[in-house]
């Protein structure tokens, strides 16, 4: 399979994992912190109305940022201490995150409201990619690490 050399042309692919690793984790920290925020706050505010109506959706988003932080963090013990196993579990993560996305972007082309979800499709395809991109790095580290051993 084709391989990069470097993360976004100037990053060595080390680096440019890291990079990646360290802002996974904090998005899913400031996303677990904002979940417990919403969780424990009072009021008739759109997300507190949200969560309760829909508690389902609810604690399977917050249980998703959940997984997502230990992926992030096995991410990061994986490549600090040389581990190349923990590296391809994320992207075998970020392959599964790619194909629920491209099942959520097929529901919203088969929806009669096209033209209400132009946006949302934009977004998911952004999305595919830069997670598509991120796979292909992380994978790059992986095989260069296989390399080395």
């Amino acid at each position: 399979m084709v391989t990069t050399n470097n993360c976004c042309f100037c990053f060595s692919l080390r680096t440019g994992s890291l990079i990646i690793g360290w802002l996974h984790l904090i998005s899913s920290t400031i996303g677990i912190i904002g979940y417990l925020i919403m969780y424990a706050q009072d009021g008739n505010d759109q997300d507190y109305a949200f969560q309760k109506s829909h508690p389902g959706i609810f604690w399977a988003d917050a249980i998703l940022t959940a997984i997502k932080l230990i992926v992030a963090i096995t991410f990061l013990y994986g490549i600090y201490t040389e581990q190349k196993q923990f590296i391809l579990y994320y992207v075998y993560f970020l392959i599964i995150t790619i194909l629920v996305s491209i099942i959520f972007l097929v529901m919203l082309l088969s929806t009669d409201a096209f033209g209400a979800v132009a946006l949302v499709i934009i977004i998911f395809l952004i999305g595919f990619l830069y997670s598509a991109y991120l796979a292909f790095v992380v994978y790059s580290l992986y095989k260069e690490m296989e390399g080395h051993n």
